[in-house]
């Protein structure tokens, strides 16, 4: 019986090895401007950052606005953490917290956001 109960708890082990091996070399999916990002921008950004009255002239309600130029590029293409988007949400670099008060964008959601940016921020 301790025989059978050892192979069976090596199966269990090895199957597991295996699984997560193979769920290692799949992609992650591509980030998406019009599902995954523009979501979280309108809900931490779009009370202060949308048309032409935008705080700071930054409007962040359509992919134009966010990718515009800029002293500070809000979006740095495959450069996440060097753009002021990032570093605002994080409250890193130059750049002031956003957004302002106690509501911080949750680590997932910045996360979403990097890889968005680090796959070359696309306007899909």
């Amino acid at each position: 019986m301790k025989s059978f109960a050892f192979l069976a708890l090596s199966c269990m082990v090895l199957g597991a090895g295996i699984l997560s091996q193979a769920h290692a070399g799949v992609p992650q999916t591509a980030k998406s401007y019009k599902n995954d990002v523009a979501p979280i921008l309108k809900s931490y950004c779009l009370s202060c950052h949308t048309g032409s009255s935008a705080k700071a002239g930054l409007d962040l309600s359509t992919y134009k606005g966010l990718t515009a130029k800029r002293e500070k590029a809000t979006i740095v293409a495959g450069k996440a953490e060097k753009s002021a988007l990032i570093q605002a949400v994080k409250g890193s670099g130059e750049v002031k917290k956003m957004p302002p008060g106690r509501r911080t964008v949750k680590a997932a959601e910045i996360e979403v956001l990097s890889a968005w940016i680090n796959e070359g921020a696309k306007d899909n």
